[in-house]
């Protein structure tokens, strides 16, 4: 899979009201962004711009989180915390995801591009449509990930991404597939 697009899906997972691990550590993640508690329905990040208003009895303030806005504090935390990948197992860049697996072995492992996966599991007599999760259906993400894409990713923060995962583009162009970040690596 395209690591840009692992990324979007991780941060999706990691974030997910469905994702709660009893050692609380999509919770923590999710409050190191500065995101509320994703059953109450307002996963909000710190904002970059925030409107005040007042009237002559109350002050309101608005604030509008983005995709780009979790998307930007996850990065930043792969790229400066002591853990980085560590933080969650969905972060795991995938060569190092493929080592793990064959213990490091030579054994030949079969790679195929995410989107033929439904066609693979077609030959193979499963329901090709079927999903055991699904990031798109309401209350499975934040309503604020739930239509993020690629287009989410400032260049800056694509940019470091792109390094972050710089192994697993290398080890895709090795194999003949192209990512979202041939142009910037």
């Amino acid at each position: 899979r395209d690591p840009v697009e692992r990324f979007i899906s991780a941060v999706g997972q990691v974030t997910s009201s469905r994702n709660f691990s009893t050692n609380g550590q999509q919770s923590q993640l999710r409050q190191r962004c500065g995101m509320q508690d994703i059953h109450d329905n307002s996963s909000i990040l710190a904002p970059r711009s925030t409107t005040t208003t007042t009237t002559s009895s109350t002050t309101s303030m608005s604030t509008t989180a983005t995709a780009s806005d979790i998307f930007r504090c996850f990065v930043q935390m792969l790229k400066h915390d002591e853990n980085s990948y560590w933080l969650d197992l969905h972060f795991t860049p995938m060569i190092l995801e493929l080592s793990f697996a064959t213990m490091q072995k030579d054994v030949p492992v079969a790679v195929f591009l995410f989107d033929h996966v439904p066609d693979i599991l077609g030959q193979l007599g499963a329901d090709p449509k079927k999903k055991k999760k699904d990031g798109k259906k309401a209350g499975y993400r934040s309503d604020v990930l739930v239509n993020s894409t690629v287009d989410d990713l400032e260049e800056d923060v694509l940019k470091d991404l792109c390094d972050l995962y710089e192994m697993d583009v290398l080890f895709m162009r090795d194999l003949g597939f192209t990512t979202l970040c041939d142009q910037l690596l």
